[in-house]
């Protein structure tokens, strides 16, 4: 197990194991596909703005859209980092669990990919990919991870920057439950009241648990996101006591344009 940790190509040992090849090739490749695809976006813009030369407010927007994408490149990254962690922590004990949980991230990065692209998707989009995340760690921690979507109707066609809740509920799963012999409940909450949209994730913690060895990449991408979207139209708020956490999200709340006539599944998540 030591060596599949160690080894620079560590993911694409543990998917071969878990004879999930196709899957672990879509995963693996997944980050490179992004950054070029940004990369190639952001280079035609710039070649389509330089024969007119750039105004000041051009230059900021160009600005803008390359920081989102650069915040956006090191989401990805960081959610395979983690995943392929959990694969590797099942490999040596249920392979079929690890090969489950292989197809299940290839689905989850076949939805991001789609949706990354987008400037914003319906909350109901984002819901999806977290149902989707949660179906892979459900892999890895069975009946100790119980979910709760507590999500008004009227928010459903809110919209929001996509992945903007995933790094949230990972940081719930892998710094609370994780650490919970019994488990519990990640609770996802979204409201609106007063032209804003509220979204909370609410998870359980271990006030004896070790300190945590991660940077905090999630929670820090997402405020900066928020504000690099909405200036300061939007923000983030955090609480903890010594048995709960909870990261509160509060932006404008304003309908998302849904392409292709797509009905959005609009029912609440209990």
């Amino acid at each position: 197990m030591g060596g599949l940790l160690a080894a620079d190509h560590a993911g694409s040992n543990v998917c071969q194991s878990a004879d999930s090849n196709s899957a672990a090739t879509h995963i693996c490749r997944h980050g490179r596909a992004v950054d070029h695809d940004c990369e190639s976006l952001l280079g035609s813009r710039l070649r389509a703005l330089a024969p007119r030369g750039e105004t000041g407010v051009q230059s900021k927007v160009l600005t803008r859209e390359a920081e989102l994408r650069s915040l956006r490149s090191q989401l990805d990254p960081h959610f395979l980092f983690n995943a392929l962690n959990s694969v590797a922590a099942l490999i040596g004990s249920d392979v079929v669990a690890a090969r489950r949980m292989c197809y299940l991230m290839a689905g989850f990065f076949r939805q991001s990919v789609s949706l990354g692209r987008e400037e914003s998707i319906p909350l109901s989009e984002e819901i999806k990919l977290i149902e989707t995340f949660l179906a892979i760690e459900e892999v890895r921690f069975g009946d100790r991870l119980r979910k709760q979507f507590e999500i008004a109707d009227d928010t459903l066609k809110l919209a929001v920057p996509p992945l903007l809740l995933q790094p949230l509920v990972e940081n719930a799963v892998h710094h609370g439950i994780a650490h919970l012999l019994e488990g519990g409940d990640v609770v996802v909450t979204a409201r609106q009241s007063n032209g804003l949209l509220e979204l909370t994730v609410d998870n359980p913690c271990d006030p004896d648990r070790p300190g945590s060895k991660g940077t905090g990449t999630g929670l820090r991408n997402v405020r900066a996101r928020l504000e690099t979207v909405y200036g300061h139209g939007a923000r983030v708020e955090s609480t903890a006591t010594s048995t709960r956490f909870r990261v509160t999200l509060l932006l404008p709340a304003i309908a998302a344009v849904v392409k292709n006539n797509d009905q959005d599944n609009a029912h609440t998540h209990r």
